[in-house]
Parts: C-alpha cells; structure tokens; sequence
C-alpha cells in the first residue's frame, strides 16, 4: 500500500517508524537533511520500499512523482498550515481515500473542516493527553490510525467486508465497533446499525490483532487466522504426520507470527526445526505431562489464531452428552479449531459460528 508524507519533521519521522514494515512510503520535504534523518530510521526490509523527494509538497509534478494516483493515504505534517492545506487539497483532487493533516494552530481549524480534510490539532491533542493523564493520574498510551495500541479508528472503503453490514454481524470478544464517525454526526452503534463506505469507525480490542482487524476492514482482504490471534497451537498427543503436515500448511500460507506445539510425548528436536523454516518465525515445543487438561487450560487463558488438533475423537460420545477435545475447545477457547486429516491444502476454511454439537 502506498502512503506519502508531505514534511519530514518529527511527526513524519515518527509515522515512517511506525509504519515502514507495511506500507511503501514516499516522502515529500524541501529540506535535505529532514530526508537523511529518515534514511537512519528505516529497517532493511524497508529502504527499498521508501522514495524520499527533495522538493514543494504542493507541487503537482512533485506529488505525480511520489505517486499520488497510486496512493491509499496522504499526509501533510509540515509546520506550515498554508502548506498542508494545498497540499491536501491536491490529494482531494486526485481522489486519495484517506486524508490526513496536522493543524499547528487552532486559529487554522476551520479552514481543514471547510475542506472537508481530517486533522489532527496538536495543542489540542496534546492537552487533552495531558489532561486525561492529570485528572486520572494514570498513562494510558494510545495510538490513533494504524500504530500497536488498543484503539483505532478506520475508514470503511466501498470493498471493505462491513459496508452495508450491522454492527452485529461482527461482534467479537477480542475487538468491538465502539463509535462511528458519519460526516459530522458521531454515532453510537447498536446491533443493528448498518456501517456505510466512507463511515470512519473506532475500534476497541487486543492491541496484537488490531492490525489485522484493522487492514480487513479497510481493504477486504482476508487475513485469516489474525482476526482470532498470531498464534498457531499444534496439539500433538502422539506423533502424526498428518497433523504436522495441515499445521505447517497454514504457518507457511498465513501471517501468523508464532507456534506452539504441545506434545504428550517426549518431543525429537527435527519437529521444532520443521516449523522454523520461515524467518522471523517464533516457534517452542513443550511437553505437558497432563496433556489434554493442560492444553485446555493454556488455550483457555490466551487467544489464538489457530488451535490445530488430531482427528482421533469419536463423535460417538457426543450422542450420550459427553464432550471430547474439539467441542470443549471450540466451546471455551473462541478460537478456530482445525481437526487436522492431512487434507491440506485448502481452497475454502469454513469456521463454525458454534461450537456446540446440538447447535
């Protein structure tokens, strides 16, 4: 996805920081030595994916070069609210969804809501943190857009999967719509509230999901498992290939950041070595001596993206009401669980919305 920044100050800074590893970022400021602070911040990953320009970020031509038509968002966080201004208002003209300025004076606004242009007042903002953190005397730290906090607020694109939904097609116990912004109108959603293209809507939840909640809402791009979690439980009672074999399809096909593999056996150290093969992947292998009872409370108390567990279980105790592992788990964990037949791979993942055996 491609973002541009008009000004490379310490608000452009701090927001090529937080989001170098997802976006390509091309970033607009007359002075050259701003430009070379940037090049110390950036990740490796990510200095091939970032264009820094030398130039006017009201500049038509400049703006053409960032590659505005291609852009998804655009910010101006210069210390001129002139500049900022025109410059935004060239994105409005180019149509870039999402629009973002810093108003470095509350005199100035009323020009950005005239506009139509979303900002951010810094004496605002920052005394209302202060404020906050005064009268309570606790820090809460909150990251509004797309930084790792416990609160963001998203705009609905026309292809996001909640246009044209009720709120409570999506409730969820990690994440919650808590607000919606429409126009000028704040709205408090019920469960029938219909979310619109164009509605920024806040959401609260898990801050190591929000992410991903967040990019699905934007865009409709699946991101399955990270809606649930970035873990990937494999419950191993026993060695089996078949197990092995559908979770590792899913930790090489999805974002999913760490594995845990549960074994009730003294584990051989190839299977740990097998889950490692993809880089900046965290993976632990551990044996628990009450197996099924630890698993189910280890997966009871976390939250996870994929609970992956053997088809061994007869579905015969269910007709006489006693429960087996995939029920409990789909019951208490809120989690996907996938009962793994060495069927792998898929091309649809179908998630029951229970898991009770009569439902």
């Amino acid at each position: 996805m491609k973002l541009i920044i008009v000004g490379a100050g310490e608000v452009g800074r701090e927001l090529i920081k937080r989001l170098q590893k997802d976006w390509s970022i091309a970033v607009i400021d007359e002075d050259e030595e701003k430009l070379q602070k940037i090049i110390e911040l950036l990740d490796s990953s990510a200095i091939n994916r970032t264009l820094l320009l030398q130039g006017d970020g009201t500049s038509r031509l400049m703006l053409k070069k960032a590659g505005i038509e291609e852009a998804k968002a655009f910010v101006a966080c210069t210390g001129d609210d002139e500049v900022n201004l025109e410059a935004c208002r060239l994105a409005k003209e180019v149509g870039v969804p999402m629009i973002f300025s810093v108003s470095n004076s509350t005199e100035k606004d009323g020009l950005y809501e005239k506009e139509g242009i979303n900002y951010v007042d810094k004496a605002v903002a920052t005394a209302s943190q202060l404020e906050k953190q005064i009268e309570s005397g606790i820090v809460t730290p909150t990251n509004i857009g797309l930084g790792k906090g416990e609160i963001i607020e998203v705009t609905v694109m026309p292809t996001s999967i909640i246009a044209g939904y009720p709120v409570g097609k999506f409730s969820s116990k990690r994440w919650k719509i808590v607000a919606i912004f429409r126009g000028d109108r704040l709205i408090v959603p019920k469960q029938n509230t219909v979310v619109k293209p164009g509605d920024r809507v806040l959401i609260v939840g898990e801050p190591r999901i929000l992410k991903y909640i967040a990019e699905l809402i934007k865009s409709g791009t699946p991101q399955f498992p990270l809606q649930f979690g970035v873990e990937e439980v494999v419950f191993l009672p026993e060695r089996r290939e078949e197990v092995i074999k559908d979770a590792l399809f899913f930790s090489e096909n999805t974002k999913l950041q760490k594995i845990s593999i549960y074994t009730c056996f003294k584990p051989t150290p190839d299977l740990k070595g097998l889950f490692e093969k993809r880089e900046n992947r965290d993976v632990r292998v551990k044996e628990i001596p009450t197996c099924e009872r630890e698993l189910f409370e280890v997966t009871r108390e976390e939250n996870f993206g994929l609970i992956v567990v053997p088809d061994k279980y007869s579905e015969f105790p269910l007709y006489l009401g006693i429960k087996t592992l995939p029920v409990i788990l789909a019951e208490n964990a809120y989690s996907p669980v996938m009962i793994a037949r060495g069927t792998t791979p898929v091309k649809n993942i179908l998630v029951p919305v229970s898991g009770s055996f009569s439902s």
